[in-house]
């Protein structure tokens, strides 16, 4: 996939439960994210998760969402429809990435 030319690639990560199969696989946990620094949307999305649809279905609650106007939402959404181990990293994965991406936001004024 090719990103327009003010695109930004963040990646925020969180702390898992030793007994989840994402420590076994990757160590950490991580999401990924390519945002359009002109709108904020999240164009892009993908996390070191050990199934494809908990990547898709991850995937599915970011992109297309605006990271500065819509986080609230976007945790919301995690909260009411992601029920897997690590919903409270993909929580703190986010939240991360927010804030890595308000530190470049203020930067570039």
């Amino acid at each position: 996939m090719l990103y327009p030319p003010n695109c930004v690639y963040l990646s925020g990560n969180a702390r898992v439960s030793e007994t989840n199969a994402i420590i076994t696989k990757y160590k950490k946990f991580f999401i990924s994210v390519v945002i359009d620094s002109q709108t904020n949307i999240i164009l892009d999305a993908q996390a070191t998760t050990v199934l494809k649809i908990t990547n898709d279905f991850i995937a599915q609650l970011l992109v297309g969402h605006n990271i500065i106007d819509e986080l609230d939402k976007i945790i919301l959404n995690i909260s009411s429809s992601y029920f897997g181990l690590s919903q409270k990293a993909i929580m703190a994965a986010v939240k991360d990435i927010y804030n890595q991406y308000s530190q470049y936001k203020s930067l570039k004024l």
